[in-house]
């Protein structure tokens, strides 16, 4: 069976979660097809609202040793008061649309449509007959030129109106084919206007400023001005679009030269022909595309559109090839939105068509901005961390303010949302979210992982002082009740207890801040070990790590999920079924839950159980990798099928996912981390490990009888082919 990389329709796309995405990491784009009027929608990675605020000042520590006083005594729902009263105040920034590029046709009979995304070459391409005549239309996005092109190329000439329909603009220059854009973001979000928020600075700062440039070329007669472009008796037209920002290093100002950067950039792509930048774009891509190859060998139905592809699966077709593309899309997108030098991803990668997006499209650090870059180590892409580095070293910076500010201690804290400014001040609401001074923690992983899958130890030395901060606020931070050491008061992102009728959401501690608390100790320690330095702090965390918090099984067998000191219990939960499994980040991303840890590995499988198995599209993705950590491989297969269900392309909330008909990952609404989650789970699938040594097929359904996959990445900095047939292993190669 060939590999799956192209998803097409015969019919143009109505919705955003039809629209096929194209991006470069900094420009993304969404095709939506029209042959009358052909959308393409707009992104940039570094339009948000806001700029680099400093609220920490606003907070007072002492309070805040208060609340933990409260949790130590047992008073929760006071600490939790408490918390939320003086805590839980702002807003992250938002991920902004750049808006739309509109290409009119003239009017004609529309026949033989097609609209298809090819995954490897990164390519969408729409092509159709106009009065018998055929049209073809090409669209990529240049990581190389840092350029996005649409080319259309027709049998017969046309009269072509191109349009550009870009938001927050404030000015508009044409000068013959080109037409420039000057805008700014606003300051503050739908949200922060809606809760009245006004940080303390905020008259001191604008928005962040952009420039947009937009050029035509053709064999026809072109005819621009402020609204556009004309393009008259064209057969061949090319359009040419870039932006750059203001935005550096956590600033909305940092770069002044934004306009004459964007300018040169559209000057050189246009030195070049077509020909030549589709050439290196497809060069470019395609390397990282084939650094692995994944496949399922069963029947070829390639050539049915895919959302009914996605509607046969549901209905039992046991279509192995989309399950194989739907592998490929994660890759795809951490190519198209992940790539070095552009911002982090965030909770829609770099797609949004909204000004006002769900959660504000932010970076959700409580888990789905980590789920992120599950699948970049394994997928052989360890490049694609770098933008996940650069967003921490913006959070390392507020950070040591938050740290000092909000807690009194040494080191980085870093809460839950974020955005490219550096907000890590409590989020705005309630404690079950708000409360999350470890994100950093958690977003730091990857960098350990990096060097685990690199062995770069020129790397590893690069990062040393983010796990040295992340280590020195978590050891400022413990507190001591004569038992265990933990951080005081934990929380269970985003799920809560009952207490009498109230809801509580804090206890003395919970098993997912003493899980990041370990593990950030425990790299610190290695680290430092493996890069042969010594210090005050390591003598601390050396003698701090035997006595921390343990995982803990409670009185039904399942993973402790908070801590209230004394024998573990269960407390009466709110949500038994709630979509967070953060008790069980042991097992999954981290590994101390293990078969050489049977009874924790028992526990953990209840805890899944009792969680049941339906929830959010990013849920059912963690919980397949879970699923495959137990080698469960039942369970691997049944949240397959609930991840594959069709989810239509107007639902926008719903409580149960699915993938929408352009293969995103429907929450409901869209959010991409399920998309990477599920890239990560089939590979979990296929390779495990054992005390550090890889083990092949832990966790293959038998409905997977047979295929290969060649060039995953191992630990270790190995690479390994995979292949079977018949469910059993026919070879393993580790090089």
């Amino acid at each position: 069976m060939k590999v799956e990389h192209i998803l097409f329709e015969n019919r143009p796309a109505e919705y955003f979660t039809e629209a096929y995405p194209i991006g470069n990491g900094k420009l993304g784009g969404m095709i939506y097809g029209d042959p009358r009027r052909m959308r393409v929608g707009l992104n940039h990675d570094e339009l948000w609202s806001g700029y680099e605020y400093d609220n920490t000042s606003s907070f007072d520590s002492s309070i805040y040793r208060e609340i933990e006083e409260l949790a130590l005594k047992g008073e929760y729902l006071e600490a939790q008061r408490l918390y939320v009263e003086n805590f839980s105040k702002y807003e992250s920034g938002a991920y902004l649309t750049l808006g739309d590029l509109f290409i009119e046709f003239p009017d004609g009979e529309i026949s033989g449509y097609r609209r298809e995304l090819n995954i490897r070459e990164s390519m969408a391409r729409v092509s159709f007959l106009l009065d018998g005549e055929s049209v073809e239309v090409e669209c990529f996005a240049s990581c190389s030129a840092n350029v996005m092109t649409v080319r259309i190329n027709s049998k017969k000439r046309l009269n072509i109106n191109v349009l550009p329909a870009l938001a927050m603009i404030n000015e508009t220059n044409a000068v013959g084919s080109q037409t420039f854009f000057f805008g700014e973001c606003p300051k503050l979000s739908a949200r922060q206007l809606a809760r009245r928020e006004q940080n303390p600075d905020l008259d001191k700062h604008s928005g962040v400023k952009f420039f947009a440039a937009l050029s035509v070329r053709s064999d026809g007669e072109i005819f621009g001005n402020e609204n556009g472009s004309f393009v008259a008796d064209g057969r061949d037209i090319e359009i040419f679009f870039t932006a750059e920002t203001s935005y550096k290093n956590g600033s909305e100002c940092g770069e002044p030269n934004y306009e004459k950067m964007a300018k040169s950039t559209l000057s050189a792509a246009l030195e070049k022909s077509y020909d030549l930048l589709k050439a290196e774009h497809v060069a470019d891509v395609t390397e990282l595309f084939d650094r692995v190859e994944f496949c399922l060998e069963g029947e070829d139905l390639s050539h049915i559109p895919t959302s009914e592809r996605i509607k046969r699966f549901a209905e039992g077709s046991g279509d192995k090839g989309l399950v194989t593309l739907q592998f490929n899309m994660g890759r795809y997108y951490l190519i198209a939105a992940g790539r070095e030098g552009s911002r982090a991803m965030n909770l829609q990668g770099i797609w949004n068509d909204k000004p006002e997006p769900p959660w504000n499209s932010n970076y959700t650090v409580n888990i789905n901005t980590e789920m992120n870059y599950w699948p970049a180590l394994p997928c052989a892409m360890p490049e694609m961390i770098e933008p996940l580095e650069s967003l921490i070293r913006v959070i390392q910076k507020s950070g040591k303010k938050a740290a000092r500010d909000l807690y009194g201690r040494g080191g980085i804290a870093s809460n839950h949302n974020a955005d490219i400014f550096g907000c890590v001040t409590p989020a705005g609401g309630r404690a079950r979210w708000a409360h999350f001074p470890l994100s950093a923690g958690w977003l730091a992983r990857e960098l350990y992982n990096k060097y685990e899958y690199t062995l770069d130890k020129d790397y590893l030395e690069s990062v040393y002082d983010i796990f040295e901060d992340i280590a020195e606020f978590t050891l400022d931070s413990l507190r001591d009740d004569g038992e265990y050491l933990f951080i005081t008061p934990g929380a269970s992102p985003e799920n809560v207890y009952m207490i009498g009728e109230s809801e509580c959401a804090l206890a003395r501690s919970s098993t997912m801040f003493a899980s990041i608390v370990r593990e950030s100790i425990r790299s610190y320690i290695s680290a430092s070990e493996i890069l042969e330095k010594e210090s005050d702090l390591l003598v601390r965390a050396r003698e701090a790590e035997p006595r921390l918090l343990p995982l803990r099984v409670t009185n039904d067998g399942r993973i402790e999920e908070w801590y209230f000191g004394g024998e573990s219990v269960s407390p009466v939960e709110k949500e038994p079924l709630h979509r967070h499994i953060s008790h069980l980040y042991d097992l999954y991303p981290a590994s101390l839950i293990n078969k050489n840890t049977p009874e924790l590995f028992e526990a953990a499988r209840e805890s899944l159980r009792v969680r049941g198995d339906d929830s959010t599209g990013w849920s059912l993705g963690w919980k397949i990798n879970c699923y495959a950590r137990l080698g469960d491989s039942e369970g691997v297969m049944r949240l397959i099928r609930m991840f594959m269900r069709p989810i239509a392309p107007e639902v926008e909330r719903k409580s149960k996912g699915g993938i929408y008909p352009n293969m995103f990952c429907a929450h409901p609404p869209f959010q991409i981390d399920g998309n990477f989650a599920f890239t990560a789970a089939m590979c979990e699938m296929l390779v495990g490990y054992d005390e550090g040594k890889p083990i092949p097929l832990p966790a293959l359904p038998k409905e997977f009888p047979e295929g290969h996959m060649k060039g995953i990445a191992l630990k270790g900095n190995k690479r390994a082919d995979i292949s079977w047939k018949d469910g059993k292993l026919t070879e393993f190669r580790v090089y």
